[in-house]
Order: structure tokens, then sequence, then C-alpha cells
């Protein structure tokens, strides 16, 4: 049977990660762990590909030395709550924008560090090739 998978958490992945054939949802779940290396707790869908009805199971790996996985029950896609929050309280805005930023920032430090080099690239050649121009002259 044709199986696809793909991680839940700790970190959630936005397409298929791992396709293949195994005998039964268990032995291909034990195999996308081991292959993509999963961490203990780490969670997963399988989904069977070969039927028209797409048929989901939710694992989690239990130990990885053998890679051994569990069938489980999805996880609720809210997040925890935090050590200084309180159970029933709502997370602030702060904390929403905060995390909605931190990817625009990070990408915008990388292309800064990138033009740096470009530039610096640039000015060196200027000058290697304006020294090799005098001595050919």
């Amino acid at each position: 049977m044709k199986y696809a998978a793909k991680r839940t958490w700790p970190l959630r992945s936005p397409s298929w990660e791992h396709e293949g054939e195994a005998e039964s949802f268990k032995a291909f779940a034990t195999e996308f762990a081991a292959v993509e290396r999963l961490g203990a707790d780490g969670e997963f869908v399988v989904i069977d590909k070969s039927s028209d009805e797409a048929e989901l199971r939710f694992f989690r790996v239990t130990t990885i030395a053998p890679y051994q996985v569990e069938e489980t029950e999805p996880r609720s896609s809210t997040p925890a709550p935090e050590a200084g929050q309180a159970e029933g309280a709502q997370p602030t805005a702060e904390q929403d924008y905060s995390s909605a930023l931190r990817p625009a920032i990070s990408m915008l430090v990388y292309m800064g560090k990138v033009a740096v080099i470009a530039v610096a690239v640039i000015t060196i050649a200027a000058f290697g090739i304006g020294y090799i121009k005098d001595l050919l002259a």
C-alpha cells in the first residue's frame, strides 16, 4: 500500500515529507521516524494514498533506539500556556506580534549579511581588475 507522512509536532510540516510503500500504517510510520530521525515524543501523520478515501492516522515516537511508534490522538493546535502565564489567560497581543515578526526580522538580517558580502566581493574584484590592468599596461 502507498503511504505519505509529515510531521505535526513540535514542528509542523506544510507538505508531505516522505512517500513510499509498506505493508501497514505502523510499518510505514516506523520507517518514516527512522529515515527522518525524529526525536522522542515527535508526532506525525500518515495518510493512505492507495485508496480513494484518504485515511489518516496519527503516530508518536516512543523510543529512538530502535525506533518505535504508537498510534495516538491528534495534538491540539493551540499551544500550551507558558510558565509565567496563568492556565486560563490568553496570550498577549505583544507575544502574537513578536512571534509573527520573527521570520521577517530573520530574513532582513540574512539579506543584510548577503548585501555586505556582495559589496565587499565587488569592491575587491574592482581593485583586483584595476591592478591587473596596470600590470599589463
